[in-house]
Formats: C-alpha cells, sequence, structure tokens
C-alpha cells in the first residue's frame, strides 16, 4: 500500500504534463503511486502504464472533477495535488509527509517557486472579511527566510497540496460547484474541523509558466458562491464585500473581462443560503472523522450518501 499518491491533473493534451510527469518520475519518493488524471487522449507513447495510472475523464470536466476522479483512485494516506504547470525536484516530499506525523495536520502548503528570479508566486491561499480569495506569499524572495517563515496559508492552492486522504473523503473531496475558488473552501471547511494546515518552507515546486489569470464569468461566480458559502454574513462583511466587487470591477475594465466577471457574481448570488447544508457537511465529516473508523464507500458512494443525507435534513428543518 502506497504512503503517498501522487495527482496530476491535466485538462490539456499530453504536452502539458509530460514535463511535469518526468520530474515526478526522476525524482518520486518511496511507498508512493503516481495518477495522471487527464480530459484528452493519451496513447502512452513511452510504455509508462506499470508506472503510471493514467484516467481519463470523458467530456469537458473542470479541474474539481478531475481531483476528484483521482481522489477516488488514489490508495495512499496523504494525496499530493501536482499541476501540471509544476515541476518536482529531488526531495521535494520529504518535509511535507514528516509533517503529517502530527496527526493534528490535515493539509501541507508547498512553495512555488519562479526559480529564475528566486521568488515565491504562491505559498498557498487565504482570504479576507470581504471574501476575497487571496494568493499567499507573491513576490517574497526566498532568500528572505524570516519573512516566508511568517507566512500564514488557510490552505494550499487548487494546484499543488498536500492532504490526509481520510479527510478529503470525509468532505466529499473538493467541491466542483466552487470552480477555482474550492481550494480555499477546503481551506476553510479544515480549519471548521480544527484541523492544521502547515507550511512547508522546504518543499519547493518549480514553475514552467506563469499562472493563468483568473477571471470571467465562471471566475465571478465561484468567488460568489464562495463568499455565501461560509456562513450568513454580518453588516461590516456585506458592505466590505460589495467595495471589493466594485473595486475589482473596476481594475478589470482595462483587461476586458469586467462585465462577464460581474455577471458572474450576480449568478453566483444564488448560492446565497447554502451556508446551511455546509454546516450539515461539516457536522457529518466531523462525525465520521471522529468516529475513527476508515471509510468503506468510495467517494463517488461517499458524495451520494451525503447528498441524501442534506436533502433529508432539509426536508426535516
Amino acid at each position: 500500500m502506497p504512503r503517498l499518491s501522487i495527482v496530476i491533473p491535466c485538462l490539456g493534451g499530453a504536452a502539458e504534463f509530460d514535463d511535469t510527469l518526468v520530474s515526478v518520475l526522476q525524482n518520486r519518493p518511496a511507498r508512493c503511486e503516481v495518477l495522471v488524471v487527464h480530459a484528452q487522449y493519451y496513447d502512452d507513447p513511452y510504455g509508462l502504464k506499470d508506472e503510471v495510472q493514467f484516467i481519463r475523464v470523458s467530456g469537458r470536466p473542470s479541474m474539481g472533477q478531475l481531483l476528484n476522479t483521482g481522489l477516488e483512485a488514489a490508495r495512499g494516506e496523504i494525496v499530493h495535488v501536482l499541476g501540471c504547470r509544476l515541476t518536482a525536484v529531488e526531495g521535494w516530499a520529504e518535509t511535507a509527509l514528516q509533517l503529517f506525523e502530527d496527526d493534528a495536520v490535515a493539509a501541507v502548503t508547498p512553495l512555488i517557486l519562479d526559480a529564475v528570479h528566486g521568488q515565491i508566486t504562491a505559498a498557498g491561499v487565504n482570504h479576507s472579511v470581504a471574501g476575497t480569495r487571496k494568493i499567499v506569499g507573491r513576490g517574497i524572495e526566498l532568500k528572505n527566510s524570516r519573512r516566508v517563515q511568517r507566512l500564514q496559508p488557510a490552505g494550499p492552492t487548487l494546484e499543488a497540496g498536500f492532504y490526509r486522504r481520510e479527510v478529503l473523503e470525509a468532505l466529499g473531496g473538493w467541491q466542483e460547484a466552487l470552480g477555482d475558488a474550492a481550494d480555499l473552501d477546503l481551506a476553510r471547511a479544515l480549519a471548521a474541523l480544527d484541523l492544521k494546515t502547515a507550511l512547508a518552507a522546504d518543499c519547493t515546486l518549480h514553475e514552467r509558466s506563469p499562472a493563468p489569470r483568473l477571471g470571467g464569468f465562471s471566475h465571478g461566480r465561484a468567488l460568489e458562491r464562495l463568499f455565501w458559502r461560509a456562513g450568513r454574513p454580518h453588516g461590516l462583511a456585506i458592505v466590505l464585500h460589495t467595495l471589493a466587487v466594485l473595486l475589482d470591477f473596476a481594475l478589470r475594465i482595462p483587461k476586458g473581462d469586467a462585465l462577464t466577471t460581474l455577471i458572474g457574481r450576480l449568478f453566483g448570488l444564488c448560492h446565497a443560503g447554502t451556508s446551511v447544508d455546509r454546516a450539515a457537511l461539516l457536522e457529518t465529516a466531523r462525525a465520521q472523522l471522529e468516529g475513527g473508523e476508515p471509510g468503506t464507500l468510495s467517494l463517488a458512494e461517499a458524495r451520494e450518501a451525503q447528498s441524501q443525507e442534506l436533502v433529508a435534513r432539509r426536508r426535516a428543518a
């Protein structure tokens, strides 16, 4: 049984994940399995099927769907998500795995580096009272160890993180309806369960290309759903959130996606009121984790069971 499951999700073709996969195979730790979850056809020209599990998701899947598919196939105690924009280096996972010796640690955030300039481009995600999703550590020099050690991410980014598999399964994986904001939602869920996210400053991943700029309808909808899903906001939070939305709109005007992002936010308002469902999900996950018994259902079956329980709770209310 592997201890570590490395999941490489890829929405594009093989050219996008080749460098990432090669870096993992060259530097992989002991007792690990490698899973590539992809959306396009791949014929395995290098004959890697004995070393790598290739899982194709048909249709036009989201990143959340790819991640949940990888989670369902994973067998390791720890699941490591590694986006196909990144490459691994020798010994990159060792520090992260050591941090899981603390039973309260449910997630570990690595550092994503611009290796050319020696700067951090991401050290996890965090949020503000206004509901803004923020990338932690961007622009900090890696050699500035004091600033690096003070970083406090709420959780890993969607494309790079380590997680306890049992915790992910108890929460039903990543919330696909939240799109690229699913990482912050998961971080909040871990905090609500009194579980820790640790920063592994010695665990570094290198960028092959800059992170894509997020925007447009789906991004705006995801951010708005995230804000309302967190719970019933108080008056100050709503005022600050409104100001943040207006500022974001103004900043996006020169970039051409201000209107589509705002329309997405308006559609995301339909998610308001689902905090009750989230509370019930957290209660169910807490009960499962505190029970100390490993789940016997597949992730898909667990998610279906959670859905049925949430429906029952709504009817009872």
